[in-house]
């Protein structure tokens, strides 16, 4: 059984059911979880019917994965443009911003974010890819502000602790989001860890 959709809808109609689909999907995941998210009740919520969902999913697996890749591509937007953006500033303010940034998308939704998450990594391996990149960079483009390291292994190495950090919280302790220095605790985590 496939995890794809079986066609993207072209016209504004047919994104518009596809929508309404994933938005019923995303209510019943946070309400009830994933046992509780059948393509019939999936349908029903959305409004549509069950042969309208099936036109472009064929099962509840595909649906939900087309779920979690729109919630991804926007969290990678996200926190793509907050690292590139913090490039040019300092380490700690750019690492500050791009934390608080994670950090808020996992409190905005936190059960949908936690339903979508089960046995699935919140970083793709594209978007790790390019945030070690772009601190790979940046480490290189101040190494001598910084303490002697292999620039490559470092960002890797940040960028995973960061992940674990947030991700775990979001789905263990996600009342920890709450205490107003988290974001800047864990952003002195990761600084701490490339300076002299």
């Amino acid at each position: 059984m496939s995890d794809s959709p079986r066609k993207m809808p072209r016209q504004a109609r047919a994104r518009e059911t596809v929508d309404a689909i994933l938005t019923a999907t995303a209510h019943i995941l946070k309400a009830s979880g994933p046992q509780e998210a059948t393509t019939n009740r999936i349908a029903q919520r959305a409004g549509v019917s069950i042969g309208s969902l099936y036109q472009y999913f064929p099962n509840k697996r595909a649906v939900i994965a087309t779920l979690r890749e729109r919630q991804s591509e926007a969290y990678d937007r996200s926190v793509r443009a907050q690292i590139e953006g913090g490039v040019r500033g300092s380490l700690r303010e750019a690492v500050r911003k791009t934390i608080k940034e994670v950090v808020a998308m996992h409190r905005a939704d936190g059960a949908l974010h936690n339903a979508l998450a089960e046995g699935h990594r919140a970083l793709d391996a594209q978007a790790e890819a390019q945030f070690r990149k772009v601190m790979r960079t940046y480490l290189e483009s101040n190494a001598s502000e910084l303490r002697p390291m292999d620039a490559e292994l470092v960002s890797f190495i940040a960028i995973r602790a960061m992940e674990a950090l947030i991700h775990g919280t979001a789905l263990d302790a996600p009342e920890m989001f709450e205490y107003p220095g988290f974001a800047d605790e864990v952003a002195e985590l990761l600084v701490r860890y490339v300076e002299k």
